[in-house]
């Protein structure tokens, strides 16, 4: 399969008007309205998690979120946007190395069909994708806004992709708590 780059946005700008709307109509009225840029950043993040939440999403399907999502990521990366010649959409690596793609939507679709809460699972997917950039090759220091957003969420106390990772290698290979403790510790809180 080939990946090519994406030359018409226009994709994007309608699902960015599809949320700005659907956001609109959701705070209209309302004594304490919350405002979204929609600009790619941790607030775009923040805001699709509170759609999943607490609203819902402008559309029966993940879709929409998953353009969005994807909007973070390429925002806050070197990725680029790219399709295959069945018309779905991608974010992949331009350079030879190192190699990346992902089909967003996928992801996005397994997230909203898994046992992750539904408070925190756009949290944990961007911890996710950004472990998976850094594991095919990305150096750290090319995904720095990745991290700050990664980072912002750790903070705000979002459950995280690393401990569940962790949770899920101590059951695998039957670990004790206490043979975790030491790495534990070495994650930020």
């Amino acid at each position: 399969m080939q990946i090519k780059p994406v030359k018409n946005m226009d994709f994007l700008e309608a699902a960015i008007l599809c949320y700005r709307q659907f956001w609109e109509r959701a705070w209209q009225g309302h004594p304490h309205p919350q405002s979204c840029h929609f600009d790619g950043g941790l607030g775009d993040l923040r805001m699709l998690a509170y759609c999943d939440y607490e609203l819902g999403h402008p559309d029966a399907t993940s879709q929409t979120a998953a353009l969005l999502f994807a909007n973070i990521i390429a925002t806050n990366t070197d990725l680029c946007w790219g399709e295959d010649t069945s018309g779905a959409y991608y974010l992949f690596s331009a350079q030879a190395y190192p190699r990346f793609a992902c089909r967003v939507s996928d992801f996005v679709m397994a997230l909203s069909h898994s046992g992750l809460s539904q408070f925190d699972s756009f949290e944990v997917l961007s911890e996710k994708i950004l472990l998976e950039l850094l594991m095919a090759g990305f150096e750290l220091s090319e995904l720095t806004g990745l991290k700050a957003i990664v980072d912002a969420c750790r903070a705000d106390g979002c459950e995280t992709y690393s401990e569940k990772m962790l949770d899920a290698i101590a059951r695998l290979y039957d670990l004790k708590e206490a043979d975790l403790d030491g790495f534990l510790s070495l994650l930020p809180h």
